[in-house]
C-alpha cells in the first residue's frame, strides 16, 4: 500500500502537508496529481474530524484536479503552505 499523507495546505503553486511519520512535504499540483494517479501515494485531507480521501478527476476535456467526496480541492479552502 502506497504512503499515506495528509494534505494540510495549499497555494496555486504548491500543495503540502505531514507525512505519516510527521515530516512536512510540499509538491507541485500536476505532480502531485501524476503521484496520486499512478498510485505511489494516497492523500487526504482531514474536515470537521473526518478524513476524506483526495482523487484524481478528468473532466470531459482531459485536464485532471483533486477531488474529495464533499468538492474540489481547490474549493476547501486550504491554508497557504509555509
Amino acid at each position: 500500500m502506497p504512503p499515506a499523507c495528509e494534505i494540510d495546505c495549499a497555494t496555486r503553486t504548491c500543495i503540502g502537508g505531514t507525512r505519516s511519520d510527521g515530516t512536512r512535504w510540499q509538491m507541485a499540483p500536476a505532480d502531485l496529481i501524476q503521484a496520486i494517479g499512478s498510485g505511489a501515494i494516497t492523500c487526504y485531507v482531514t474536515l470537521e474530524g473526518h478524513a476524506h480521501l483526495v482523487m484524481v478527476k478528468a473532466d470531459p476535456g482531459g485536464a485532471k484536479s483533486l477531488v474529495t467526496l464533499v468538492g474540489d480541492l481547490g474549493g476547501l479552502r486550504l491554508p497557504p503552505c509555509p
